[in-house]
C-alpha cells in the first residue's frame, strides 16, 4: 500500500480545493518529486505527476494533477470538496490559444505540425490535426502512443474471422484444440465463441495498458518495483515517457477499423 507523507496529503488537498497557483504546484513538485516517487506506487505517482509543461494550457496540467490528487484522497478515504478552478481556467486557455491569441507559429513549426498531422491521417485518425497539435503543444508522445496501442488492438481477432478461430482447434495441438472441437461436436454456434474470444482479447489489451502504466497496487513487498514505456529517438535512447496508455486505449480512433 502506498504511504504518502502528511506533506503530500496536504498538497493533494490544496490541489483538490484549487488553492495552488500553477507556478506554486510545479515548484512544489520539482522540490518533492523524488520523495513522492519513493512513497507512492507507480500508478499513483503517474496520476499526480505534471505532464505537458510546454503545452498551451498550464492550468490543464494542474487539472490533470488535481484528478490524480483526488484519486489519491479517495483511496485514502480523506474527504474534500473539489474545486473546478483548474478545469475552467484550462478551457479558457485552450479557447484563447485556438483563437490565435498566442504567438504565431514559425514556418518551420507549421511545416513540422503539418507533417505530423499527415502521419496521423495516414494512420486513419479522425482528427489528425488534433492529435498533432496535442503532441506539438503539450509535448506528449501521441504518435508513439497511437501506434503502440494500434498494434495492441491488432492482436484481437477481427470481426467474423472464423479462420483465426480455427487455429485453436487443430488436431496437431490436442491440449489446446480439444475444447473447441468439443464445442463443434455439441453444435455450439462458433460465432458466439468467436465473440467471447474477441471480448477476452480486448480485455487483455485494456489490462496491458493498465499494467504498463502501473495503475494498480503491487502489494507492500513490491513497492520498489517500477517499470515504464518510453518513446525512443533515432539512436534508441529513451526520450519521452508513454505514461497515459490506460487513458487512450479505448479511443475509437486508435482501434483498427475491424474492431
Amino acid at each position: 500500500m502506498a504511504t504518502p507523507s502528511q506533506e503530500l496529503i496536504d498538497a493533494c488537498l490544496a490541489l483538490a480545493y484549487g488553492r495552488l497557483d500553477p507556478e506554486a504546484w510545479l515548484a512544489w513538485w520539482d522540490n518533492h518529486e523524488v520523495e513522492v516517487e519513493k512513497s507512492l506506487s507507480r500508478g499513483w505517482f503517474l496520476r499526480l505527476k505534471p505532464r505537458g509543461r510546454h503545452g498551451a494550457s498550464i492550468n490543464g496540467i494542474l487539472f490533470d494533477s488535481q484528478c490524480g490528487a483526488c484519486y489519491l484522497l479517495d483511496q485514502l478515504k480523506i474527504p474534500y470538496d473539489r474545486s473546478n478552478r483548474y478545469e475552467v481556467a484550462s478551457e479558457q486557455e485552450m479557447a484563447a490559444f485556438h483563437q490565435g491569441t498566442k504567438r504565431p507559429k514559425s514556418a518551420e513549426e507549421n511545416r513540422r505540425l503539418a507533417e505530423l498531422a499527415e502521419r496521423f491521417r495516414k494512420l486513419g485518425a479522425a482528427d489528425p490535426d488534433g492529435w498533432a497539435r496535442s503532441e506539438a503543444e503539450e509535448d506528449i508522445p501521441q504518435l508513439a502512443t497511437f501506434v503502440f496501442l494500434r498494434e495492441l488492438w491488432r492482436l484481437v481477432i477481427p470481426v467474423g474471422d472464423m479462420r483465426a478461430l480455427n487455429r485453436f482447434g487443430r488436431k496437431s495441438n490436442a491440449s489446446r484444440g480439444a475444447p473447441l472441437r468439443r464445442l463443434k461436436e455439441k453444435g455450439v454456434d462458433l460465432a458466439d465463441v468467436l465473440q467471447i474470444v474477441r471480448e477476452a482479447q480486448a480485455d487483455i489489451v485494456r489490462q496491458t495498458a493498465f499494467v504498463l502504466d502501473q495503475v494498480d497496487e503491487l502489494g507492500p513487498d513490491l513497492e520498489d518495483v517500477r517499470w515504464a514505456l518510453y518513446e525512443l529517438d533515432a539512436d534508441d535512447r529513451p526520450v519521452r515517457p508513454m505514461d497515459g496508455l490506460h487513458e487512450s486505449v479505448d479511443d475509437e480512433e486508435i482501434k483498427p477499423s475491424q474492431e
